[in-house]
């Protein structure tokens, strides 16, 4: 999906995502980004099934310059006798395309799709980013870069591959920056506080900073991890997040909270039909798992208490994405195969 532009225009009054033919979401833009030409490179599988590995966001307010590259689940696997395409190797009953033309071995293939922008980011001409990759809220990334690693937030990168080069600001400044979260102010909020947001950052910040936003630390007992209900699109994470989590944590080492929202009504009837399977598996394999129907203001709250949010393919994880840079959660891809746990 190449020579993409994301106008301003588009993004101008809402949130914009991106749709292939078959109705994949390929890319979600949030309020006020832009993008002059972006060029997405992806083995996804378009024919349904569910476990497509392609998941990109960008926040609210973030400017791309023009040709960049995003590659998403591009890898081949070094670490087998080979790494091609060898004739008569191909497994025509493999449902991921890549792996059906090279024959690979699937249990040997780490398939990564996860690339997430923050909000208010700088990105530069000509640049490359790579699967698996956070760049986190207010950073810069200089043009001409190779993006391999996570890049935290209000800090200013450049290279091939890219590091770190300095900070926008200093660490309490940049915290508090996204406490406020300005990106998430109506437009309306933003005119009224045009002249502050011109000014001095820490200006702004002594302002605007409020200390009751100081969070206390995490006490979750066990790994506490977290993923919100995605089924309004055909490709949902939900059920593979569920699955691998089983498979995973047996020993009951960690907890999976799976919220849904009590106000939709798919949502609650799909929680009511798991309720009795999850109690099962529970009692039989010393799990962790509860599901937790909440109001549609709770996702915060529910971010801020987490070690772990599980990003699945829901639009509203633009908004969430920010929440968890906000209260210092760890994102992981719910697309990823298999799910990084650790």
């Amino acid at each position: 999906m190449s020579g993409l532009m994301i106008t301003k225009e588009m993004t101008d009054n809402s949130d914009y995502v991106l749709l292939d033919d078959h109705g994949f979401p390929m890319l979600y833009f949030g309020m006020g980004s832009y993008s002059s030409e972006l060029d997405i490179r992806s083995q996804a599988v378009m024919t349904g099934g569910g476990n497509e590995v392609h998941l990109v966001y960008v926040g609210r307010y973030t400017s791309m310059g023009g040709d960049i590259r995003i590659l998403c689940n591009m890898d081949h696997d070094y670490r087998s006798v080979y790494m091609g395409v060898i004739p008569g190797y191909a497994d025509a009953s493999d449902p991921n395309d890549y792996r059906k033309k090279v024959g690979q071995n699937h249990r040997f293939m780490k398939e990564k799709g996860m690339v997430i922008i923050g909000n208010d980011v700088w990105i530069g001409n000509n640049v490359t980013i790579i699967a698996d990759v956070i760049i986190g809220n207010g950073a810069v990334i200089g043009a001409g870069s190779v993006v391999t690693k996570d890049v935290p937030p209000y800090t200013i990168w450049a290279g091939n591959p890219a590091r770190q080069i300095k900070n926008r600001f200093d660490e309490d400044t940049a915290q508090k920056l996204q406490e406020i979260s300005w990106w998430e102010f109506s437009k309306e909020r933003l005119l009224e506080i045009k002249e502050d947001m011109q000014g001095e950052p820490e200006v702004f910040v002594q302002k605007y900073w409020n200390n009751n936003w100081e969070k206390s630390p995490k006490q979750n007992l066990q790994p506490s991890y977290l993923a919100f209900f995605d089924i309004e699109t055909d490709y949902s994470t939900f059920g593979k997040i569920l699955e691998q989590f089983v498979a995973r944590f047996s020993d009951g080492a960690a907890k999976l909270t799976l919220c849904y929202y009590r106000c939709e009504s798919d949502e609650e009837i799909l929680a009511a039909s798991l309720s009795e399977i999850i109690d099962g598996l529970c009692a039989k394999r010393n799990l962790s798992i509860a599901l937790c129907g909440i109001e549609e203001n709770d996702d915060e709250r529910m971010i801020a208490q987490a070690d772990c949010f599980i990003l699945g393919r829901d639009r509203k994880n633009i908004m969430r994405i920010s929440y968890a840079f906000k209260h210092r959660t760890r994102i992981i891809s719910g697309v990823n195969e298999p799910i990084n746990w650790d």
